[in-house]
């Protein structure tokens, strides 16, 4: 994969990560939904949070597969 469309993919990745931390974290205090707190979405935010992270880190430049 070029270059480019690897940092393009790290930048996505990063800002989805805190995006879905962002909504984790909406989750817990029950203000995204009016029914309430609602657990299980919260935690799989914050798995989606760690999985868009691994795969920044997997795109990052200067990555042992690209030497």
């Amino acid at each position: 994969m070029p270059a480019e469309q690897r940092r393009m993919v790290f930048l996505l990745s990063i800002a989805a990560a805190v995006v879905f931390v962002i909504i984790g974290i909406l989750y817990l205090a029950g203000d995204f939904i009016p029914s309430g707190v609602h657990h299980k979405h919260a935690i799989l935010a914050f798995v989606l949070a760690a999985a868009s992270l691994v795969l920044a880190n997997f795109n990052r430049a200067g990555t042992a597969a690209r030497r």
